[in-house]
């Protein structure tokens, strides 16, 4: 019996984009390929001609093909691609890795009750840390990292 393809879209690799592929010593560098250049022969696009919609397109396709971390295997292919830019028929064209920044809302964004509350709530837990200075049960004040993350993690909500 044999193994099966790791890669769903290993056996589409076209010669050109395979031989350019044999330049690389490195097996992570092939291995993040592998399924971005099979894409592209999928599709008929060669090596040449990729560009960056095409590596959007192969995160999409690898999303609804219900892959692991797809946005990973994105960033990961395009870094892979750049470190292989000079390489012996490897083009110079550049990807850039898509954004792993979570989107929130900034604090100012909020709704005004709501912050108004949060705000509150913060300024009252600062006061009762000023309210006996030796009792060892009263909670410390936020520090300005402490307070800036929660903030942040309440746009994040």
């Amino acid at each position: 019996m044999a193994r099966p393809v790791s890669n769903p879209f290993a056996p589409h690799i076209l010669p050109a984009a395979q031989s350019a592929l044999d330049q690389t010593d490195c097996r992570h560098t092939r291995s993040q390929l592998v399924g971005f250049l099979g894409f592209l022969g999928r599709e008929g696009i060669s090596l040449a001609a990729a560009k960056q919609e095409h590596l959007l397109a192969y995160g999409a396709e690898c999303e609804t093909m219900g892959l692991k971390r797809p946005k990973q295997i994105t960033r990961d292919t395009a870094h892979a691609w750049n470190r292989m830019i000079g390489k012996p028929g490897w083009p110079k064209t550049q990807l850039v890795p898509p954004s792993s920044t979570r989107s929130s809302i900034s604090y100012q964004d909020l709704p005004q009750t709501f912050k108004a509350g949060a705000d509150s709530y913060f300024q009252q837990r600062d006061s009762w840390a000023d309210d006996d200075l030796f009792d060892a049960s009263a909670p410390k004040p936020l520090a300005a990292a402490t307070l800036k993350d929660r903030k942040g993690k309440l746009c994040q909500l």
